[in-house]
């Protein structure tokens, strides 16, 4: 949970293998180095902020889907997007 967003972790149900399409759908300020999931319904808690389309921000469009949680997810799998491969 990350301080600086008032203890909120973001999602998105969309899987990205290309980092600058998800650093412009999502209004990120830097570049993903990480994706995780796919994550199991059963795992998935109540979400602080439903599903929605990303704002603008930090130079880019937005228009991507995020949701945020300051519940708990345990998370399923961790891919590295540089070298490619999954963090064990």
């Amino acid at each position: 949970m990350n301080p600086l967003t008032n203890h909120l972790t973001w999602y998105t149900p969309t899987r990205y293998t290309d980092v600058d399409l998800a650093q412009r759908e999502l209004a990120m300020p830097h570049t993903p180095t990480h994706r995780i999931g796919p994550i199991p319904d059963t795992y998935l808690n109540s979400f602080d902020v439903p599903l929605r389309l990303a704002d603008p921000g930090h130079g880019f469009p937005g228009g991507g889907l995020e949701m945020a949680t300051s519940d708990v997810i345990w998370l399923c799998g961790l891919w590295n997007f540089n070298p490619g491969g999954w963090d064990l």
